[in-house]
């Protein structure tokens, strides 16, 4: 379903809600965003003066992946761990350990590293407004080797090509679905299928029938006649099959509801199989 179909489902959804239903809606959307806003303004205050009693300008925490790099140092953390944030798991777990440093350089122990992963507003207020102090007592991260330093290039530039392959092959799929659909609604010999044609679909050169091809069916003279049944200058079809001894210039479908589907100058129908009279009519 594209994105004007969902707009119009949810506008004739909305439609027959009461006033009083609607206000409330609309009343909980606001406290909501007025929630979430309070929450991320808590998180970048206490973010700032955190970084401030580390000894870094409080700006540092609201630039995206600058904050990180300036979090690695203080922390003493090898600056290069900033890559590893950006692989798929291994990002979890140098995030875990960043937080076990961040409550380690303000003298708190294992349980507030937990309260800072699960619960960070309110444990980064705490170490905002709090009374703990920053102490660095973890050693200095090493210099970064040749060897690890071209292997997170190597790592990097995978990573790079991955994303951006993958963004291509996503492209490349939703424009051929866009190049299929504009050729479906552009085909006028292409009959589309409504409520009651059972899957039939008819083109210049052949007629389908879920999808299926049927063998010697003749697309000039085809009509979907409903209820599964099919016909054209020589055979009747039913689900896409012949419908033998069936009388292509005289078969029509029924949908009066009642012991048949279909009939013809000779006989009565009912899901393709041959009735009685008396079954037809109810004799």
């Amino acid at each position: 379903m594209d994105q004007q179909n969902l707009l119009a489902s949810a506008a004739t959804s909305i439609e027959g809600l009461p006033t009083e239903v609607l206000a409330s809606i609309l009343v909980g959307i606001l406290v909501a965003m007025l929630v979430l806003l309070a929450f991320g303004v808590l998180m970048a205050v206490s973010a700032w003066i955190t970084y401030r009693k580390a000894g870094r300008p409080g700006w540092a925490s609201l630039i995206p992946f600058y904050n990180q790099a300036v979090m690695l140092e203080f922390t003493n953390l090898p600056l290069w761990w900033i890559v590893l944030l950006f692989v798929p798991i291994v990002n979890i777990v140098v995030s875990i350990i960043l937080m076990r440093r961040l409550a380690g350089v303000f003298g708190k122990g294992v349980g507030f590293t937990i309260g800072l992963i699960f619960l960070p507003f309110i444990f980064w207020p705490i170490i905002a407004f709090g009374r703990s102090t920053y102490s660095n007592t973890y050693p200095s991260a090493r210099p970064m080797s040749d060897v690890t330093k071209w292997a997170l290039i190597g790592l990097t530039a995978c990573l790079l090509f991955q994303t951006a392959f993958t963004v291509k092959i996503d492209s490349f799929i939703d424009s051929l679905d866009e190049i299929a659909q504009e050729s479906m609604e552009s085909d006028t010999s292409y009959e589309g299928m409504d409520d009651e044609s059972f899957g039939y679909c008819i083109t210049d050169t052949t007629v389908c029938y879920d999808g299926e091809v049927i063998p010697g069916a003749d697309p000039k003279t085809f009509k979907d006649l409903g209820n599964g049944y099919g016909v054209d200058a020589n055979h009747v079809y039913d689900v896409g099959y012949v419908l033998e001894g069936a009388d292509p210039a005289t078969f029509v479908a029924v949908n009066d509801g009642g012991a048949y589907d279909a009939k013809d100058k000779d006989s009565y129908y009912y899901w393709g199989e041959v009735i009685s009279e008396e079954e037809a009519l109810g004799k």
